[in-house]
């Protein structure tokens, strides 16, 4: 649950976190509706389409859909509506996915809602298991590097 807590912690403890990355989490109903963060939040989240444990596209009783969480945090951040699409390039081709990132960049104080979509990509890992094209640890370090 530590994308979750991730942005529980955005949403709540905002004056203490500098930014989020989510590896297969997203945000409650809860958390989503009583989100007020106190300043622009960087967020990385990285989520594959076939996720079962947490779905993609989300479940209306328990866990908002990753496209919802996104736009919430590229509006929040007033960052651009369109994202820069870059295709992540298919290293491993025997992992049965593809991935893209998605760059939704100049939100206010420069910062930035990036998404790694994993294609047919399940509860995983990536670069541990599942994806291997990326390496979910590398690009989170990456990520708050910036």
């Amino acid at each position: 649950n530590g994308g979750y807590m991730s942005f529980l912690l955005a949403c709540q403890l905002s004056d203490r976190i500098a930014a989020v990355a989510s590896v297969t989490g997203s945000m409650t109903p809860q958390t989503y509706t009583a989100c007020n963060p106190s300043h622009p939040t960087p967020v990385l989240q990285i989520h594959g389409t076939a996720d079962g444990t947490v779905p993609y596209a989300g479940s209306p009783t328990w866990t908002y859909g990753i496209e919802d969480v996104l736009a919430y945090w590229v509006s929040y951040n007033n960052c651009d509506a369109s994202p820069t699409v870059t295709a992540i390039e298919n290293t491993s081709t025997t992992d049965g996915s593809t991935a893209d990132h998605f760059l939704y960049a100049n939100g206010d104080n420069g910062v930035t809602t990036e998404d790694v979509k994993i294609y047919d990509g399940v509860h995983d890992w990536p670069g541990v298991w599942g994806n291997m094209d990326i390496h979910a640890s590398i690009e989170v370090c990456k990520f708050f590097s910036k």
